[in-house]
Parts: structure tokens; C-alpha cells; sequence
């Protein structure tokens, strides 16, 4: 099947790379970032359904993974739990455009996710951080908590620095 030419019947605007192995693909996907990643089953040196499941669990591509029509439920059992989409073959225009959009709007959530996951660890280290520089400044300043934290704000406010760095400072003073 000519995925390349569906994919530009289908609009699709980005750069599309082919790879016939799945090492190849392992490779590419290790270097280059990939929105979707489509995988025409069966491969010379694998089942495609590993390297489905490599390329969902280490990146954030959404997949596709096209079988023939007589093992998609088969391979949608094993590879599901990863998201990867199952696409039974002949693949027919209009369901690969479907699919093609689902692959990227799945793509665009975990993006999102990613980003919302990545700010929630900024903040837990910025809360951790702070917490370390109020428990010093409550040993070695005599403050209660309350104190502390207020303390560390108000650094911050007049500082024009942000807590975590004002917290910074106040650990490498008193840690030494």
C-alpha cells in the first residue's frame, strides 16, 4: 500500500521518513521526533508488534500499526494497553484519514500531558526547595514556620527573585 501517497491526499503537511526494518526504524526513532509513526506489518526482521510498543513506551508518537485484516483483533489485544491503533489491511481511504486525524489529536493530548507533568515537577521541587530553606531558617533563625515561609516571600517580593532561588540562597548560607 502507498502510504505516502494517502498521506498526501490526506493533507498531511509534515516531513514523512521511510524505514523497511524495524532496527531502522528503532534507529530513526531514537534521532529524529515523529508525531505518528505508521508500521506495515510484517517487517523482514520482526512483527512490527514490538517495535509498536518500543516506539509508544520512549516517545510521545502516537501509532499505527497496520496488520492484515484477519489479526487485528489478535494484535489489538497485545498492543492496545500502549495506544497504539490497529488498522486492518486494505486500508481504505477514508478510515486512514480518520485514524490519521485520532493519531494526531492523541499526539497533541500527550504533548499536553507531558508539559502539565513537566510543570507539576518544576512546582513539587520548587515546594521542596522552599521547605528546606524554611526549615533552616526556623534552626537557625529561631522562626516559627509561619515566619519562615513569610520570610522567604517577602525576600522574594523584594529581591525580585523567585522563591526557589531566594530558597537557594538561604540554603547555601546556612549549610556551609
Amino acid at each position: 500500500m502507498a502510504f505516502r501517497a494517502l498521506l498526501k491526499e490526506s493533507d498531511v503537511h509534515s516531513d514523512i521518513a521511510a524505514s523497511f526494518s524495524c532496527s531502522e526504524a528503532r534507529r530513526l526513532v531514537g534521532e529524529l521526533e515523529f508525531d505518528i509513526v505508521i508500521i506495515n506489518t510484517p517487517l523482514p526482521d520482526e512483527s512490527g508488534i514490538e517495535l509498536s510498543s518500543f516506539i509508544t513506551e520512549q516517545t510521545l508518537s502516537s501509532v499505527l500499526l497496520v496488520v492484515s485484516e484477519n489479526k487485528v483483533m489478535e494484535v489489538t489485544e497485545k498492543v492496545q494497553r500502549n495506544g497504539v491503533i490497529v488498522i486492518g489491511r486494505p486500508v481504505h481511504q477514508s478510515f486512514f484519514y480518520q485514524s490519521i486525524i485520532l493519531a494526531s489529536s492523541l499526539r497533541q493530548r500527550l504533548s499536553g500531558m507531558k508539559k502539565e507533568n513537566s510543570n507539576l515537577r518544576a512546582k513539587l521541587e520548587e515546594i521542596k526547595l522552599v521547605d528546606k530553606a524554611k526549615c533552616s531558617l526556623v534552626q537557625y533563625l529561631g522562626l516559627d514556620e509561619e515566619r519562615a515561609h513569610h520570610y522567604v516571600e517577602k525576600m522574594a517580593m523584594d529581591q525580585r527573585r523567585n522563591k526557589s532561588e531566594v530558597a537557594r540562597a538561604i540554603l547555601k548560607t546556612y549549610q556551609q
